[in-house]
């Protein structure tokens, strides 16, 4: 991988690499897991187990960002990307602007976070 470009965010330099033609920070790929990955994976498997013992196997973005300020919302929706793209999670959407469903890996539900 190279490093396409450093941009300097309050006063700290964040190095983008290109992963499968996408711009990525470089601590992401350094580091593996962010806390916020790790917080998010958890509370997602915490939230699939709880949903499964009521029978369901799937939830919706809208139900998980109801009561989230808008950081929090945007943090969770990042994450909830990164987490499709490592195969933690599955996610449809029927149509553009439609309610995001997320389903659970096997993956994220043997992991251990």
């Amino acid at each position: 991988m190279k490093i396409m470009m450093a941009c300097l965010v309050a006063m700290k330099v964040v190095f983008l690499k290109t992963v499968d033609g996408l711009l990525v920070p470089a601590h992401i790929l350094m580091f593996g897991r962010t806390f916020s990955f790790r917080a998010v994976a958890k509370y997602l498997q915490n939230l699939f187990e709880d949903e499964v013992i009521h029978g369901h196997k799937v939830l919706s973005m809208d139900s998980l960002l109801a009561r989230k300020t808008q950081k929090e919302a945007s943090r969770m929706f990042f994450e909830t990307l990164v987490l499709k793209t490592r195969d933690y999670i599955h996610v449809e959407q029927g149509k553009p602007f439609d309610n995001i469903y997320i389903m659970p890996r096997a993956k994220l539900m043997k992991s251990d976070f």
